[in-house]
């Protein structure tokens, strides 16, 4: 995956989520007990072609106050667990990016995000780093540079906790590139594989 791709996708997110150009390290903020779960919500990632055989893809959940809708059921200090499903046709390179929106009122803590395989195996662990725009704290994760995926079915996994009294929202986006090297690389391959060709036919000449 090229670097830059991670960028944009950093970018963005961070500027959809109100930071300032100026991002700040901050310490984790404190985390109150639980109260209880939501549903598991899973759905498959709607994904875009990216014309190389890989894809990009972005997801995000948003929570009420009230679970259902329900009055005096509250979503505030609610475990979640969400699955994004996804399929990898070969051999690919992989990354995203994930944060959480913070206001008075609204908040979210992302515990993990991390991708599994079908047998339900960690193979690509998510990274936490929270990050501030000087006022409120953010959580923000990211998949590791270099992360790889060969063909199979796979998912997306953020668990966390609503921390906000009218709920939370996160948002994130993940891109999947295929390993296949590029035109110029191969060029490159080529080129080396036929001056070896060529030097070992020299020295078989003058053997002879």
């Amino acid at each position: 995956m090229k670097k830059f791709t991670k960028v944009l996708l950093v970018a963005s997110l961070l500027a959809g989520a109100g930071f300032s150009q100026s991002v700040l390290a901050a310490t984790s903020k404190p985390i109150p007990g639980s109260t209880g779960s939501l549903a598991t919500h899973t759905e498959a990632l709607t994904v875009k072609a990216d014309g190389n055989g890989g894809f990009n893809a972005d997801f995000g959940n948003t929570w009420g106050q009230y679970i259902n809708g329900v009055s005096g059921a509250t979503t505030q200090n609610k475990l979640f667990t969400d699955l994004y499903t996804f399929t990898v046709g070969g051999p690919a390179e992989t990354s995203g990016t994930v944060s959480a929106g913070f206001t008075s009122t609204q908040d979210v803590y992302i515990g993990a995000f991390d991708i599994y395989n079908s047998a339900n195996v960690l193979v690509v662990k998510g990274e936490n780093q929270v990050v501030s725009n000087g006022t409120n704290k953010n959580d923000f994760w990211a998949l590791p540079d270099g992360a790889t995926l060969s063909a199979g079915n796979y998912t997306l996994k953020i668990t966390g906790q609503v921390l906000g009294s009218a709920g939370g929202y996160y948002g994130g986006g993940v891109s999947v590139t295929s390993a296949v090297p590029e035109a110029e690389t191969t060029a490159m391959l080529l080129a080396g594989l036929g001056l070896v060709g060529f030097v070992g036919r020299r020295k078989a000449k003058k053997a002879a």
